[in-house]
C-alpha cells in the first residue's frame, strides 16, 4: 500500500472512532445528572475522547505506527456506535420523566451499564499504552536496562 493510503487510512480510521465516541460523549453528557453510573460513564467517555485525538494527532504524524492499535480503534468505533444505537432505543422506551432508577436498569450487550464503562476503561488504558508505544517508536528511544535500587537480587527492569 502507498503512504498516502497507508496515511488516509489511519487517519480516517481515528477520525471515524472519535466522532463516534464524541457522539456518545454527547448524548450521555445530557444525563450525567441523572445516575451517578451515568456521570462515570461521561467521565471515562470524555478521556476516551481525548485519548483518541491524540491518536489521530500520531496517525497524521506516522500512520504506518498506529497499525498495531487498528483493531482496537475498530472495536472501539463499533462498541461507541452500538451504545449509541442503544441508548437512543432505550430513550424511546421510557417517557420525558424518566426515573433515576430507570438509568440503573439499562442494558447494553447483555451488560450492565457499569460493565459497558469497564469495558471503555480496557480500550483506554490499550490505547494509551499503544500510544506510548508510538511515541517511543516515532522518537526513536532506545529501551534501558537498569536495576532496582531497592534490591541487590537481579530484579531488574526495562524502562524508556
Amino acid at each position: 500500500m502507498d503512504p498516502f493510503s497507508t496515511a488516509a487510512g489511519a487517519v480516517g480510521l481515528v477520525a471515524v472512532a472519535l466522532q463516534s465516541a464524541k457522539k456518545v460523549f454527547e448524548a450521555v453528557e445530557r444525563y450525567k445528572g441523572r445516575d451517578k453510573a451515568m456521570a462515570a460513564l461521561s467521565t471515562e467517555l470524555k478521556q476516551l475522547v481525548d485519548i483518541l485525538t491524540s491518536a489521530k494527532e500520531a496517525a497524521g504524524l506516522d500512520p504506518e505506527s498506529l497499525a498495531f492499535l487498528r483493531g482496537p480503534i475498530e472495536h472501539c468505533s463499533s462498541i461507541c456506535a452500538e451504545f449509541q444505537s442503544a441508548l437512543e432505543a432505550f430513550g424511546s422506551k421510557r417517557s420525558s420523566s424518566m426515573v433515576i432508577k430507570d438509568w440503573a436498569r439499562m442494558e447494553f450487550k447483555r451488560g450492565t451499564l457499569r460493565d459497558f464503562i469497564d469495558t471503555l476503561a480496557g480500550y483506554k488504558s490499550t490505547l494509551q499504552i499503544g500510544l506510548g508505544v508510538v511515541v517511543m517508536f516515532v522518537l526513536n528511544l532506545p529501551f534501558t536496562r537498569v536495576s532496582a535500587p531497592w534490591s541487590s537480587s537481579c530484579t531488574r527492569g526495562y524502562f524508556y
